[in-house]
């Protein structure tokens, strides 16, 4: 079973805090969350993701989105393993 999760992130403090996700799951969502995440945690800083292999995070566009944003290193989990 997946659990599908945002966050809302708190710049002055660094945390994020948990928050479900409702409606359509893909690539562009993922992107989008990807963009925020960008956007919010300082450009200085690189951002560590780690995920399973679900289609939306090892889609074509999602790869391409990775590859243009070097700051996001990601590591996924074994297949089968989430």
């Amino acid at each position: 079973m997946s659990i599908a999760m945002d966050t809302d992130l708190i710049p002055t403090s660094g945390y994020a805090r948990p928050r479900p996700l409702s409606g359509v799951f893909g690539s562009h969502p993922f992107i989008a969350f990807l963009t925020r995440l960008d956007q919010t945690i300082a450009p200085h800083l690189t951002v560590y993701l780690v995920m399973d292999n679900g289609s939306s995070h090892t889609s074509k566009a999602t790869h391409a989105r990775l590859a243009a944003h070097p700051r996001f290193h990601v590591t996924y989990t074994p297949k089968h393993a989430s």
